[in-house]
């Protein structure tokens, strides 16, 4: 019998990626020296959301050797689910302890490997890690410095957020309770929080892993498709108002019902053009 080289691995890195097949090799390559620096601790999980321009096959051809010894899995969709639904699918596949969700159009910093699996080591009784990000054209860290690691608790969570845009580390046996809402195609801080209300605070690195990229359009943070998803972003905040109420400061709350008001009309005048 062959033996699964990833069975007890400590870390699955798990890159979802839609009709990106242009920028996903670069992120490929970032996780695959990312690896190369733990041999034997990390296993790498492609998931390819049905994409429609030849995405899957230049991986099979670029990764061929990778693909063949199982350093990398490529997994296939045959249905666009979102990046929630290719999460869950990649998480559902994975043998590592913990799972790292990587977009496909960023960078693992390779020479932080050691030191990640370390703080994951070291933090091991949290829920989830937030490891921290620099943008990518700028080298500058997202959000504010802090000298110390910290513990994130549910009412900080939902009324000051995450310090700037962070990468999300969760355990796996966790994650397995608590999947992405696959529905809301992104959203994914709703499950994070679920999580922490759950399980206890999650722990905030300083620890800089990842290199974050802003200028493409295609993210579903940019304008465009934030109005696209306008139907999901508003059952978003009408679950955190429906789950989390009690937690909510005033001013959180104000913000979130207006967040709610503005999406659900964008939402409603989307559904009667569609008509």
């Amino acid at each position: 019998m062959k033996k699964d080289r990833h069975q007890g691995c400590q870390l699955s890195v798990i890159i979802p990626t839609y009709n990106r097949k242009e920028l996903v090799p670069q992120t490929i390559d970032s996780a695959l020296q990312f690896a190369a620096n733990v041999p034997s601790a990390i296993e790498m999980i492609v998931v390819d959301d049905a994409s429609t321009d030849g995405s899957y096959e230049l991986l099979q051809d670029l990764y061929q050797k990778e693909l063949f010894s199982e350093v990398i899995r490529l997994i296939r969709s045959e249905k666009n689910m979102g990046v929630t639904g290719a999460k869950n699918l990649g998480a559902a596949n994975a043998k590592g302890e913990w799972l790292l969700f990587m977009d496909s159009d960023d960078l693992l910093i390779p020479d932080t490997a050691r030191e990640f699996l370390r703080a994951i080591k070291t933090h091991n009784a949290f829920p989830f890690i937030l490891f921290r990000c620099v943008e990518l054209r700028t080298g500058k860290v997202i959000g504010p410095v802090f000298k110390e690691p910290y513990d994130l608790t549910l009412r900080g969570f939902l009324n000051n957020g995450t310090p700037g845009e962070c990468l999300p580390v969760v355990k796996a046996s966790v994650f397995a309770q608590n999947p992405y809402r696959a529905d809301l195609r992104g959203c994914e801080g709703l499950t994070y929080a679920e999580i922490i209300k759950k399980f206890g605070p999650c722990k905030v690195e300083t620890l800089v892993a990842r290199r974050y990229r802003t200028e493409n359009e295609d993210r579903l943070s940019a304008r465009k498709n934030l109005m696209n998803r306008s139907c999901h972003i508003a059952e978003y905040h009408c679950a955190v108002l429906r789950n989390h109420f009690s937690k909510l400061c005033f001013s959180t709350m104000i913000e979130t019902l207006l967040k709610l008001s503005y999406f659900k009309v964008h939402c409603l005048l989307k559904r009667r053009l569609n008509q």
